[in-house]
């Protein structure tokens, strides 16, 4: 079928970085528009940003009293970069934090506790990490903290 076949509403109308006057809707607004959704169908498809997430611990049988490290292991395996990425793990049952224990790489991190009478200070619940630089596809990186078995 040629362009000529086809019906033309006489508006240009750009298409995916290209120009055509076909166009199966005669409203211009409301073909301006049917383009810009099926562009964005298209970039959403093209371009997804999935990140794969394992958490290790370094004991598998941890008695009272043992320190764990706990490992969080993140890559991208989608096609686009992420940016401001941020994990969050919650304390293991029957573990205490190891007060500034948490690291990582190029990441900044903060800490959610349990709500206390000042001037105390409550229970690690928490540790949150938000990665400051891009992670690429393609690219991991890791986390950490540490606990003591009660």
């Amino acid at each position: 079928m040629s362009s000529s076949d086809v019906p033309s509403t006489g508006e240009e109308v750009e298409v995916l970085s290209f120009r055509t006057l076909v166009s199966t809707v005669k409203n211009f607004e409301k073909s301006a528009l049917q383009v810009k959704n099926i562009e964005s169908l298209i970039v959403s498809k093209k371009e997804k940003t999935e990140l794969s997430i394992l958490n290790s611990a370094s004991k598998v049988t941890p008695f009272p009293g043992d320190t764990i490290t706990y490992t969080i292991t993140y890559h991208n395996i989608g096609s686009s970069p992420a940016q401001d990425v941020v994990i969050s793990n919650p304390i293991p049952a029957l573990t205490t934090y190891v007060e500034n224990s948490a690291a990582g790489e190029m990441a900044e991190v903060s800490i959610d506790r349990k709500k206390v009478a000042p001037p105390q200070q409550g229970e690690v619940t928490g540790v949150n990490w938000k990665v400051t630089k891009r992670i690429n596809p393609g690219e991991e990186g890791t986390v950490s903290f540490k606990a003591i078995v009660r």
